[in-house]
């Protein structure tokens, strides 16, 4: 049985470092609108980094491959001084896709 986007919403919130393999993770917020856009998941790491995590349901697609680009850009344009790290996450991708991704 494949989840639901907002159930791997709320498992990743719930606890992230188990999902994302990430350590100090803090939630800023979930459906972060900025600009025309609107992405899953803001994270802040103990460093204060921000994290954009893009979320999809099923095999990872090519339009979400490149829209969390699109998130990133608009991000740093409002956000010039903040370091932003970008993460993709999906119940299957391809070797294709990860291998851009990467």
């Amino acid at each position: 049985m494949k989840l639901l986007e907002k159930q791997m919403e709320d498992l990743i919130i719930e606890n992230p470092q188990k999902y994302l393999k990430e350590l100090g993770l803090k939630l800023i917020t979930r459906q972060y609108s900025i600009g025309n856009y609107r992405f899953d998941l803001l994270f802040e790491d103990r460093h204060g980094a921000k994290l954009i995590v893009e979320i999809q349901r099923g095999t990872l697609d090519r339009n979400h491959t490149y829209k969390i680009l699109d998130y990133y850009d608009e991000y740093k344009s409002k956000n010039p001084h903040d370091f932003v790290d970008l993460m993709l996450v999906a119940n299957k991708i391809n070797r294709e896709r990860r291998t851009r991704l990467e």
